[in-house]
């Protein structure tokens, strides 16, 4: 299924005013898919809960959502965390200080989990034999923070030894050296500077390129502004390949303050406004154009049980809106973006009653306690709607043509620039075409595109579907699936060459060409 290098959208109407009219869509260059660009952070599952990685729940979870990429261990925590042994460090470090009275007390708690199991069940390499075949790629996030050199060295020489195992043809191995140290109460008194820190991680990457060779891919812990101009400044930015960059907004406060009518269309629309903008502060501030490993993103993070915004709406389509969002932004974005994972894969059942209020965190997932439940596992609204996107495209040779689109009417100003109504990527495998389109607009467009003949199968999710939670599916690969979004579908019988695509009002859809 191929599309003119132009678009027209034509017929479109809805309720805002002036909609009428027609907006164009220009494709870019196509280049194969890489995997980490659809994947989740762990964040709670590793060092928060009791459930091991090769419990039966948690790999029904991994077949449901089909992951392109895992973040191991997670986030704060990996900076306590000995991927070696699969427990926390000792709280007393060889800096001198105890990390139990730093930023990661709230972690004290959940180190029983852990190093009360057989030391190995969640170490780097008992996760990657539980994942294997059920993960395409995994980013380590290293301790920096309270080892030294030779302790992180030797952390890096086990990951090399287990993914030399998997041959010269595995795929390059990603290392992030840390996880938001520029945070005050994460990264003192370790790194009181973005000096002292580059200056670190200068002998860790050389370890790494030793061990590894040209496989291995290093990313800086970075942050827009006074951090990633501090790193910029250092000449030692040449010697690593990414940096990390993460966004929790836009905040409560930010969608309260719009009219309700306008607040869908915004949150829709926030993700590519956030991620330009990351790309274009990170730029600056570095004086360069290192690739972005965005290795966490959600909603503003909320304090406690606040309620969110639109909060009937919290675990629904809207959210999956926002997170298909920031994938097809990254899609886009000419190579900026090399990871993208949302925060938090899955957490667990009764997370209101863990010691973490964990409400702020909005998983994807929830996993019972009890070991080995599968039929107990939970899905959001916001997994169903992105699985959908991984079940077509991960795991099969994929190639993705970037689209950029205008129109047909001004989308909301988001960090002071017009958002387009259409967002989208268009996905090329064997016997298969499909095209992944966010509407953020309360407008009906549609564009008559070249096809191919076969069949046209039409998968529509609207951004007012409050979702909720309901069990994993039985059979993940048939798609759609029936709860708890309910999205409509439609199939038909295509001859070519051309046929119309409708893409409705504050809606995500996937059109799907199957041909010979």
């Amino acid at each position: 299924m191929a599309l003119r290098a132009a678009l027209l959208l034509v017929g479109v109407f809805g309720t805002t005013a002036g909609a009428d009219g027609s907006a164009t869509c220009s494709l870019g260059d196509p280049y194969p898919l890489d995997p980490a660009l659809i994947g989740y952070n762990l964040e709670a599952f590793v060092a928060m809960m009791p459930n091991y990685p090769t419990d039966t729940g948690f790999q029904a979870i991994l077949k449901a959502l089909k992951p392109g990429s895992l973040r191991y261990p997670g986030g704060t925590m990996s900076n306590v965390w000995d991927l070696k042994t699969g427990r926390y460090v000792p709280n007393r470090t060889s800096f001198g200080f105890d990390w139990d009275q730093r930023g990661y007390v709230k972690f004290a708690p959940f180190a029983k989990y852990s190093n009360d199991a057989p030391e190995g069940t969640f170490s780097a390499a008992g996760f990657a034999d539980a994942v294997k075949g059920l993960v395409p790629r995994t980013i380590y996030d290293l301790n920096v923070f309270t080892m030294n050199t030779s302790e992180t060295c030797d952390r890096i020489a086990e990951i090399a030894r287990i993914h030399n195992a998997d041959g010269p043809n595995a795929p390059d191995v990603l290392l992030e050296l840390g996880n938001e140290l520029y945070i005050g109460n994460q990264g003192l008194p370790r790194f009181p500077t973005p000096a002292s820190y580059i200056e670190a991680m200068v002998p860790i990457a050389a370890c790494a390129t030793s061990l590894l060779g040209d496989r291995v891919k290093l990313a800086l812990v970075g942050s827009n502004g006074e951090w990633s101009q501090g790193l910029g400044k250092s000449s030692l930015l040449d010697k690593f390949d990414a940096i990390s960059a993460h966004e929790y907004s836009p905040s409560v406060a930010e969608i309260n303050k719009l009219p309700r009518g306008e607040q869908i269309s915004h949150v829709a629309g926030s993700s590519r406004a956030i991620l330009r903008s990351i790309i274009a502060g990170s730029n600056t501030d570095l004086g360069t154009k290192l690739p972005i490993w965005h290795t966490e993103f959600n909603y503003g993070i909320l304090p406690g049980a606040t309620p969110g915004f639109l909060p009937e709406l919290e675990f629904g389509a809207l959210h999956g809106m926002f997170h298909a969002g920031r994938i097809l932004a990254a899609l886009n974005s000419n190579g900026s973006v090399k990871v993208l994972q949302f925060q938090t894969l899955v957490h667990p059942a009764n997370y209101s009653a863990e010691p973490i209020a964990f409400h702020d965190e909005m998983p994807v997932t929830r996993l019972a306690a009890e070991a080995n439940r599968p039929d107990l596992a939970l899905v959001a609204g916001t997994g169903q709607l992105v699985a959908h996107l991984s079940h077509l495209v991960i795991g099969v040779e994929s190639n993705v043509t970037p689209m950029h689109c205008s129109g047909p009417v001004p989308g909301p100003v988001i960090s002071g620039e017009p958002q387009p109504c259409i967002q989208a990527a268009k996905f090329d495998s064997a016997g298969r075409t499909t095209y992944a389109v966010l509407n953020i607009c309360n407008v009906t467009a549609t564009v008559e595109a070249e096809v191919t003949a076969g069949q046209l199968a039409v998968t529509t999710y609207s951004a007012e579907d409050p979702g909720g939670w309901a069990p994993l599916p039985t059979d993940p690969t048939v798609l759609p699936w029936s709860a708890p979004l309910k999205p409509t579908t439609a199939t038909s019988a295509i001859s070519g060459p051309s046929t119309s695509l409708t893409f409705a009002p504050l809606s995500f859809s996937l059109h799907v060409n199957t041909h010979p």
